[in-house]
């Protein structure tokens, strides 16, 4: 992995990378699984994404919205948020209509990215 460079190049003795393998001594082309891979930097948080779940369905008023407010700010997790998204559609469809209701959940795909792998990403 490591050679030696002797006195006559030049080297006194330092111990480099062979030529063979990669910095490190990783083997080359190194590249990162997709587990591995980095958050995207543009990721909002899951407080960021309980603010713009509650605000799609601000104006509806009423004990069915009241109780869908508290499932969003008592979640824990944005999984617990992504599930919450059937029942936002009802309520936004019984309210508005169902084209209303679809657009409005298709608009809050963005703050998921990220954390839902992009294939669940599907607008409805």
């Amino acid at each position: 992995m490591f050679f030696q460079m002797n006195d006559s190049q030049g080297g006194a003795g330092r111990n480099l990378p062979s030529p063979r393998s990669g910095l490190f001594g990783l083997s080359l082309p190194f590249r990162r699984s997709k587990a591995e891979a980095p958050a995207p930097a543009t990721r909002l948080t899951v407080s960021q994404i309980k603010l713009e779940t509650e605000l799609c369905f601000q104006e509806i008023e009423g004990m069915q919205a009241d109780r869908l407010r508290m499932r969003v700010r008592a979640s824990q997790s944005v999984q617990d948020l992504w599930m919450l998204r059937s029942d936002i559609h009802q309520l936004l469809a019984q309210h508005f209509n169902q084209i209303e209701a679809s657009h409005r959940i298709n608009v809050l795909l963005p703050c998921f990215a990220g954390w839902i792998p992009d294939k669940q990403l599907l607008r409805i």
